[in-house]
């Protein structure tokens, strides 16, 4: 009898330590969760205010605007979720707009900038980070002079979805073996 009484008596603290633990356990992961669903909330409200900015930095579809990101802000918002962190940049071509990961808003598409190329021609090609080819074509610069010589393209564009983001690649054609040379890559996010 004696002997049951002690079997019972560490069965019952046994019981007391394993509740005591499980009320710890469940607390420790309730607080765990609640921490996990406040980070989750400032994300959120992190990523409405930026889609905020980036829908009021939008303008009238029906004109043609290349406009930089309004802020820093928003363009490392729009490099940190773009396909391309670490552009290639050629030294034959310069491009002075648009910037990387700015937001262009209508229709088309302007770029501009400087090139060094043979003929005075080079080409471009506007890929959607999905994949697709959205445009593609030749590029002429200006003047009587090939080196450093000016150049400026408009692209009309057909957006399949709004935002999209994109990379307009500009290279030079080998006359050796037709490989693209001189690649210069510009990230983008285009927008109706």
């Amino acid at each position: 009898m004696k002997i049951l009484k002690i079997v019972g008596s560490i069965l019952l603290v046994l019981l007391l330590v394993a509740t005591s633990y499980g009320v710890y356990y469940y607390r420790a992961q309730s607080k765990k969760a609640s921490t996990e669903i406040e980070n989750l909330r400032r994300e959120i409200d992190t990523l409405k205010k930026n889609a905020e900015e980036s829908t009021s930095s939008t303008s009238d579809t029906s004109t043609s605007t290349n406009s930089s990101a309004t802020s820093q802000g928003t363009s490392q918002t729009v490099k940190s979720v773009h396909c391309l962190q670490n552009p290639t940049k050629g030294t034959t071509i310069k491009v002075t707009s648009p910037a990387d990961y700015s937001i262009n808003s209508g229709l088309s598409l302007t770029f501009s900038g400087t090139a060094t190329v043979f003929e005075g021609e080079f080409n471009y090609r506007l890929r959607d980070c999905r994949g697709p080819i959205l445009k593609q074509g030749a590029v002429s610069v200006t003047g009587d002079s090939f080196e450093n010589a000016p150049y400026r393209k408009t692209i009309t564009l057909t957006l399949s979805r709004s935002p999209m983001d994109a990379i307009l690649e500009l290279f030079d054609v080998s006359e050796a073996d037709s490989s693209e040379i001189g690649l210069i890559q510009i990230p983008v996010r285009l927008t109706r």
